[in-house]
């Protein structure tokens, strides 16, 4: 194997050399500007939730129902869905299965369409 040289750049401080007056006076300039922090871009991409989880959501605030509450309400519905289930849905980090999302939905008491699977189990294109 040959030995590759390191991306790392050595130097001794007595190499640097120091700041001029004029990289000074551009550093003052730039510090004593206000900071805009009106808009910063990691906030301008906003997730928009699909139709299920705002009926979800909607149907909870309506309710005032906690996530605990709307879990204990599904079961009946679904008895092997777990509780994290309902909280990773809400804090969009995961995905549910039909059967955990009709079984909230039922819960809350949104009429829901039934899915219906295409015959042989495959769907089309088109």
């Amino acid at each position: 194997m040959k030995q590759q040289e390191s991306k790392n750049i050595r130097f001794d401080a007595s190499q640097i050399r120091p700041p001029s007056a004029a990289d000074m006076q551009r550093i003052g300039r730039a510090s004593s500007r206000p900071i805009d922090t009106s808009d910063p871009a990691e906030v301008r991409h906003v997730k928009r939730h699909g139709p299920i989880w705002n009926a979800v959501a909607e149907g909870m605030r309506r309710q005032s129902l906690s996530g605990h509450r709307l879990w204990k309400l599904a079961r009946p519905f679904c008895p092997q869905m777990p509780e994290s289930a309902v909280y990773e849905f809400l804090a969009d980090k995961r995905s549910v299965r039909v059967e955990y999302a009709d079984a909230m939905l039922q819960a809350l008491g949104v009429r829901s369409i039934a899915l219906r699977p295409v015959a042989g189990g495959k769907r089309r294109a088109g």
